[in-house]
């Protein structure tokens, strides 16, 4: 139940912000990120994009899924020389959320997701990096 509030958390945090670029959201106030649900769905609104999004950050961030296939990359930057820092997904076992600030700015960020809901970035509204949980963000069940 407490994950299931920690990923519509994020989520609406989200939901919220207007978007800037073509698969990137962010606002002045800070919060800054993108959503991706199940490929074939749109967002009236343009802040979920289907199957896939990606963005640049600009603070650090983590990630929310609810979903049954997904991954979060992460690359060292948006260049055609980019590398993997880092990846996640549910295929190797990853935890579906992690929010303890594992993407740090200037990363480029590519989240895909198959059936379901995923999330990377930073959902609050601050120059301040907030904290959903002390040690990873994620609420346990």
């Amino acid at each position: 139940m407490r994950k299931f509030f920690t990923i519509a958390a994020l989520s609406a945090g989200m939901l919220a912000i207007a978007p800037l670029g073509a698969h990137a959201d962010t606002v002045p106030g800070g919060v800054e990120g993108c959503v991706a649900t199940n490929p074939g769905q749109t967002s009236p609104t343009g802040v979920v994009y289907a199957g896939t999004c990606s963005y640049t950050a600009t603070r650090t961030a983590g990630y929310a899924t609810a979903a049954q296939g997904w991954s979060v990359t992460i690359y060292n930057n948006n260049t055609p020389q980019k590398t993997v820092v880092a990846s996640y997904s549910s295929a190797a076992g990853s935890k579906p959320c992690n929010t303890s600030e594992l993407i740090k700015p200037g990363q480029f960020v590519v989240v895909t997701v198959s059936n379901g809901v995923a999330t990377a970035g930073n959902p609050f509204p601050s120059a301040t990096d907030g904290q959903l949980h002390p040690s990873d963000g994620c609420a346990s069940a």
